[in-house]
């Protein structure tokens, strides 16, 4: 706790100071009144300004001790990073162990989705967060974010992770871990950064993922376009390509154009990530086979695509052979799964799904959708059949490969669930020729396995679900399921 220094003099002391410095007049015989008010006016306005002076001294003490409890003090005077060197006095919060911990869990659980990090980059930011610069406390914040994003989002939730006196749940940890981070972020980026490192790009992204995986919507949108931003100003300036660890970039890129339009998606927003005809396309290897599966199937979706589903767009410029060729091409994302990690093949699988059932939902509302048709997916059913799909391809999978994604695949499979609702309720069973050749089992069976799914995964109990709950009361179906 920072030491409140003590006023420059008490009250008391002013009052003696004035009367040494007040020199002595004789007031004449009629001016003995006006002569004392003056003088008792004059102590009177000092003592007030120095009382005012006490007050500001005051504030400005309890304010720094109090930030200095919340989190470290960054600076002595909060000035600009171009005066102080705050990096100098923020060391690294995480002990060397957890650290390690935390990025074997991030190689082994998160890399299969996005590998922008990579061991010899790890030992590139431990070597780098040991020195007294800008550059070392950027590595420290990069370190911090991640280990919260663990935590938060991947680490086991009956574990203790020993990051203060005593140990404590991953949730509180990955917490305070971020609120460490987000100090260093609002410090290191300031108003005028036009040269981002890719270490603050890396950080920004892990920040809005970490928002994002403890549902603060707004942060996580504020995080995920300045990590947008700061990627492209880094990408505008040619010496980023001579960084050690330049490839990541590349890699960056294509999370942030996935995660930017699963995103809008969900919550009606703009892209900014665009794919020109001199972008680098994702790395093509057998361990990144699941990283450039999960590009291709956003690719399509560019500004066209989200013009009409912002409708931004009148649907009257949108012929049927639009959505024909995003469907495709989202169909012919995912090659064959067998050599990838679970937690991969559930990504992929509930997302695919997940992008079928966004173009059903905007072909209903461009009226493209038919009651019996050739392609099932311009059936008024298609849900179910999507519903069928999803419990066959998920069900030789563990929870943990799903839940390891966070609440992002919890709200797929909740609007996979939702649609699902709205066509039993709407759509009648005896009439749809398509549901009942293509799927098997009840519909109701189906929508009971989902929401058990996602009274499993990641904020499905508290939320999800009941969400789901209500919209089934709302149409009426409590009764039949």
């Amino acid at each position: 706790m920072s030491k409140i220094e003590p006023p420059l003099h008490s009250s008391g002391e002013s009052s003696e100071r004035v009367e040494e410095k007040t020199p002595s007049i004789e007031p004449s015989e009629g001016a003995d009144n006006v002569g004392g008010q003056s003088s008792h006016l004059s102590g009177l306005a000092l003592s007030l300004c120095v009382f005012a002076l006490c007050i500001a001294t005051l504030c400005v003490a309890l304010d720094n001790t109090i930030i200095a409890t919340a989190i470290p003090r960054i600076t002595d005077d909060f000035r600009s990073l171009k005066d102080v060197g705050w990096y100098r006095s923020y060391p690294l919060r995480v002990p060397a162990a957890v650290v390690e911990h935390c990025m074997n869990r991030f190689f082994d659980r998160l890399f299969p989705t996005i590998p922008i990090l990579t061991r010899d980059y790890v030992a590139y930011l431990n070597d780098t967060a040991r020195g007294p610069s800008a550059a070392a406390a950027e590595a420290r914040s990069l370190l911090h974010a991640v280990c919260a994003l663990v935590l938060l989002q991947a680490e086991d939730p009956g574990s203790q992770i020993p990051i203060g006196p005593a140990p404590q749940p991953p949730a509180a940890s990955g917490r305070e871990l971020l609120d460490w981070a987000t100090a260093t972020h609002t410090q290191s980026v300031g108003p005028a950064r036009v040269d981002p490192s890719l270490e603050m790009c890396l950080l920004t992204f892990f920040l809005y993922a970490c928002h994002a995986a403890t549902l603060h919507h707004s942060q996580a949108f504020y995080y995920l376009r300045a990590a947008t931003a700061l990627w492209q100003l880094r990408a505008s300036h040619p010496q980023s390509a001579s960084h050690p660890h330049a490839p990541l970039g590349n890699r960056l890129f294509w999370v942030l154009l996935v995660s930017e339009r699963s995103h809008a998606i969900r919550y009606r927003r703009t892209i900014t990530m665009l794919v020109c005809p001199d972008t680098e396309p994702p790395e093509d290897t057998a361990s990144l086979a699941g990283y450039s599966s999960l590009a291709a199937l956003f690719q399509p979706l560019g500004t066209l695509f989200f013009a009409l589903l912002n409708r931004e767009e009148p649907s009257v410029s949108c012929p049927p052979n639009f959505l024909h060729g995003v469907e495709a091409s989202i169909n012919a994302a995912v090659r064959s799964t067998d050599l990838l990690h679970d937690t991969q093949k559930a990504n992929l699988r509930v997302t695919q799904l997940w992008l079928r059932t966004v173009i059903w939902q905007l072909r209903l509302r461009l009226g493209h959708l038919q009651q019996e048709s050739e392609r099932e997916s311009l059936t008024y059913s298609y849900p179910l059949v999507i519903a069928r799909e999803l419990i066959l391809s998920t069900r030789d999978l563990a929870v943990g490969s799903m839940a390891v994604h966070g609440v992002g695949l919890t709200e797929k499979i909740f609007d996979i669930a939702s649609a699902v609702v709205d066509v039993l309720a709407r759509v009648p069973v005896a009439t749809n020729g398509a549901r009942s050749r293509n799927t098997e089992g009840e519909p109701q069976s189906n929508l009971v396995y989902l929401r058990n799914l996602i009274k499993q995964l990641p904020s499905g109990q508290a939320i999800y679900d009941a969400l789901l709950e209500k919209q089934i009361e709302a149409t009426r179906l409590e009764q039949e399921i």
